[in-house]
């Protein structure tokens, strides 16, 4: 399941069915390998943004986020101050491999089931994006964040995920 797909899905109580709101952000682990859990967005004044751990989500979809009780609010606490914001800390952000800068952070991809982020999708720009689609850099190994950038370690693999519309003119021709 991708994060930009998950953006915004409602969040729904499975003890009350009632809907709190939308996620917002997902809390990775200190080296990013792992969800510790989610961010939900409501209307409400005070309180807008809960905290789920997930082991408090029960089911996710891009149709729904099915979560149990009523989570924490949500602030960046000294416990929370070690762990990757996804969409603070990490999307948008300018991402080192090996040493070289090969382009921005604009998506991730998640195994839902265990947990655990498996890679990032890498834009080099608009042009190279349509012309020879993304990156996707696997994270098995993790990364870290600083304010300005993602270092991720030299030993993962860098793949070419290949544009829809390129794999069709392949088949067709």
């Amino acid at each position: 399941m991708n994060f930009n797909r998950l953006m915004h899905t409602p969040v729904t109580d499975i003890q009350t069915s009632k809907r709190v709101g939308r996620l917002s952000d997902i809390i990775l682990s200190e080296n990013g390998k792992q969800m510790i859990g989610i961010v939900v967005t409501n209307d409400a004044l005070l309180y807008s943004k809960r905290f789920y751990p997930w082991a408090n989500v029960k089911s996710v979809s891009v149709f729904g986020i099915s979560v149990c009780g009523i989570g924490n609010r949500y602030y960046r606490t000294e416990e929370l101050e070690n762990y990757v914001s996804l969409q603070d800390d990490v999307y948008g952000k300018t991402v080192q491999h090996g040493g070289m800068e090969i382009g921005i952070m604009r998506d991730a991809e998640f195994d839902l089931k265990n947990a655990e982020l498996l890679c990032l999708e890498i834009s080099r720009g608009l042009t190279e994006d349509l012309l020879h689609g993304r990156d996707s850099l696997s994270v098995k190994k993790g990364f870290k964040a600083n304010k300005s950038e993602l270092c991720v370690c030299e030993q993962e693999e860098l793949k070419k995920k290949k544009h829809a519309l390129k794999k069709f003119k392949e088949q067709k021709g």
